[in-house]
């Protein structure tokens, strides 16, 4: 597209229709949105800063700090725009533009403006018309030049800033001016700023204390050292501030001697305790290998905030800074050698160790527990008898042996883990370790493990089959399937058979993961073949429903009653097994075999992957007409919750006066309500929740209703 060289492209802003838009004619305004100008490539430097100023120009007028300031937004569009990466000259056009500006009759408000937008924009082009200003009788107007001469990054503001406090005999503007190149950190003022150590003035004197502090060269110590016999009492202790800063920059700077020395100098008597204080924190810091020593001579003392500083410190202790502290660390109250201890440990310094062991040895309950806790950062393998050791005691100790049994690294921990709980003769304490095992996720264990899913303790095996439900691998199927044979029913087995399905679960291939069990199922005796019917129900897959469907269609009760099992435990929600199940209930001669055909079919067909929303309500309201039981029918209506739909919470309200029903309905209504996308049927969700809280009779759920309805 072909443009007058001084047509500006695109400039976007809120303002549609504002007046100063009208007064640059070339602006377009296509949207109501931020302003910004973009160049083709055939403008020269000199016509983009023409068309800057143009923009610019318009805008000014506008500017104030009254009310929503949409010229100042639209300013700052532009002034970002320009500056953004890799388009320097845009940068350069726009600056050089503001510099213009910046000479001209502009109002104080406008040159303020653009003064702030030069701390991120300007660079050495704006230099001169920053220096003039800070000569302004304004004093805001030279107080905005100084300021933007402090952020600008060019070596020229600096040398602007140095003229100026040179030329300067105002008090109050050289304190500013020598704040700023302390900021700056212009080692060049060094010799002006310290030159103002001379004068009478104490805000003059603060100020320059502080820039040398920001300085913090050799140079700038030195001045501040050698001023301070001369200063007056109330700049002590800012004169002790700005000494500090320079130790600090030296520290920083690796000059250790150097910040040693002043921190030597400030840890006097005379100082104010503040400072004493900081300049020990310093020392510490700067002490090195000695800071051990040092640390463990503080935290004898009677100083408490001497103490706490000393405390702080041992964390950024060098090893052989530790070693030195613990070597001493006898010295110290119990409570004081369990507080070292813990810092050290939990970095992992190894050279806390033998204070560890040695508190495990104490007398005092506290200690025990801190060196026992110290353990899981410091011990290895070696340390497993010790804690075991423990393990038998009572109280905290025990506890916290444990605890340290299940998180210690190192080579070994789990095989000496593993061995001790093989060779234990107590079962709660072997129960113990099979769980730290889990804990630990030890597959190494798992053989060890698989033996004990055979013990003569039913603990062990309970224990056992849980861990491995957490540790086994598909290959040690046969051998769980074994173990899970001669368990007996109740939690042992339910425990068993949950640790096989999530051990098959691993089995990347679905219809492969029940064919440990099925292989075993096809040799299996009857009595064990009422043990392994219901873990397929847990695993799922077409071969395992085939095996299931077989049982139930028998003629055998206890194998019957055992495919029931397994219907009620099936992860899979499909159209066939719902099917299925709807047969059996149909069909089932026994109550108790059609309540269980029943609860599987409800569970089945309100699993949340299976089916849709609308198909599992249809599913669900069949279930509530083959229900004859309130059971059963409360049941429909718990497993109704998983339906988030509005048909879902108005079918539930038709119970809601139903005496045996009302409260799961009220329950379900309420959890369903909670739906964010059901918001735009809030009226008639509160409809609802008025009618539980007219007729319910439950305190809680009236409560409960009254607190949804305001909520939002």
């Amino acid at each position: 597209m072909n443009r007058n060289p001084f047509t500006l492209l695109t400039v976007l802003c809120f303002m549609t229709g504002c007046p100063f838009l009208h007064a640059a004619k070339n602006i377009k305004v296509p949207a109501p949105t931020n302003a910004a100008i973009e160049f083709t490539s055939n403008e020269s430097p000199q016509q983009m800063q023409q068309a800057f100023t143009q923009a610019m120009q318009a805008i000014l007028p506008q500017l104030g700090f009254q009310g929503d300031n949409k010229a100042l937004e639209a300013l700052e569009a532009i002034v970002h725009h320009a500056a953004r990466p890799n388009a320097e000259t845009e940068r350069l056009a726009c600056c050089q533009a503001i510099a213009v500006l910046l000479g001209s009759e502009a109002s104080r408000d406008a040159k303020y403006w653009l003064m702030i937008l030069l701390n991120d924009a300007g660079r050495a082009e704006v230099v001169p018309a920053l220096a003039k200003l800070l000569e302004s009788a304004d004093a805001a107007v030279a107080e905005m030049a100084r300021r933007a001469l402090q952020k600008n990054p060019a070596p020229e503001a600096a040398t602007a800033l140095r003229a100026a406090l040179a030329k300067t005999t105002d008090p109050v503007r050289q304190a500013a001016l020598a704040l700023a190149l302390g900021k700056r950190q212009d080692t060049a003022s060094t010799s002006a700023i310290t030159a103002l150590l001379k004068h009478k003035d104490e805000a003059l004197l603060n100020a320059a204390l502080a820039a040398l502090g920001d300085l913090g060269t050799p140079e700038a110590a030195k001045a501040i050292a050698g001023s301070r016999q001369s200063l007056p009492e109330a700049l002590r202790l800012a004169s002790a501030e700005a000494w500090l800063k320079c130790a600090e920059q030296f520290l920083r700077a690796k000059q250790i001697k150097e910040a040693a020395a002043i921190y030597q100098q400030l840890y006097q008597p005379q100082e104010p305790r503040g400072v004493r204080l900081a300049a020990l924190h310093g020392t510490l810091q700067a002490a090195g290998d000695n800071a051990g020593k040092m640390i463990l001579e503080l935290l004898t003392g009677t100083d408490a905030d001497a103490r706490t500083i000393a405390t702080g410190q041992i964390n950024d202790l060098s090893s052989a800074g530790a070693k030195a502290l613990v070597s001493g660390v006898n010295k110290l109250p119990i409570a004081s050698q369990t507080l070292v201890l813990g810092i050290l440990a939990t970095k992992s310094e190894k050279a806390a160790l033998p204070l560890a062991l040695e508190l495990i040895k104490s007398q005092d309950e506290t200690a025990r527990v801190a060196g026992l806790n110290a353990l899981g950062w410091l011990g290895d393998g070696g340390h497993v008898l010790l804690l075991l050791q423990a393990l038998a005691t009572q109280g905290d100790s025990a506890t916290e042996a444990r605890a340290t049994l299940t998180r210690i690294v190192g080579t070994g921990v789990n095989e000496s883990i593993t061995d001790a709980m093989k060779q234990a003769k107590d079962a709660k304490l072997k129960a113990v370790l099979i769980e730290v095992l889990e804990a630990r996720g030890a597959t190494t264990a798992v053989t060890a493990l698989l033996t004990e899913t055979v013990s003569e303790d039913a603990t062990l095996r309970r224990s056992a089959f849980k861990a491995l439900g957490k540790l086994a691998m598909p290959e040690n199927l046969p051998d769980m399937v074994k173990g899970l044979v001669k368990t007996k029913p109740g939690g042992e087995r339910d425990e068993a058979e949950k640790a096989i399905a999530m051990t098959s679960a691993r089995v990347p291939e679905k219809e492969k993961q029940a064919e440990a069990v099925l292989q075993s199922l096809a040799t299996a005796d009857p009595a064990e073949k009422l043990a392994l019917l219901p873990v397929l129900g847990r695993i799922g897959g077409a071969k395992a429903f085939d095996a299931i469907k077989s049982a139930v269609a028998g003629s055998d009760n206890a194998t019957v009653e055992a495919g029931l099992k397994a219907l009620n435990n099936l992860p899979d929600a499909t159209d066939e097994i719902a099917d299925q199940l709807l047969m059996f209930v149909k069909k089932a001669q026994k109550p108790a075999e059609r309540k269980n055909a029943l609860r599987a079919y409800i569970r089945v067909v309100s699993l949340p992957d299976g089916f849709s929303d609308k198909q599992r309500l249809q599913k669900l309201k069949l279930a509530m007409e083959l229900a004859d039981q309130d059971a059963e029918r409360n049941f429909v209506l718990e497993r109704l919750v998983d339906v988030k739909t509005m048909e879902a919470m108005r079918y539930a309200a038709q119970f809601l006066e139903t005496p045996a029903l009302a409260n799961r309905a009220a329950n379900t209504v309420m959890d369903i309500s909670r739906e964010r996308n059901l918001r735009n049927n809030r009226a008639e969700i509160d409809q609802l929740l008025n009618r539980i809280i007219t007729n319910s009779k439950e305190k809680n759920i009236v409560e409960r209703a009254k607190r949804r309805l305001t909520e939002k």
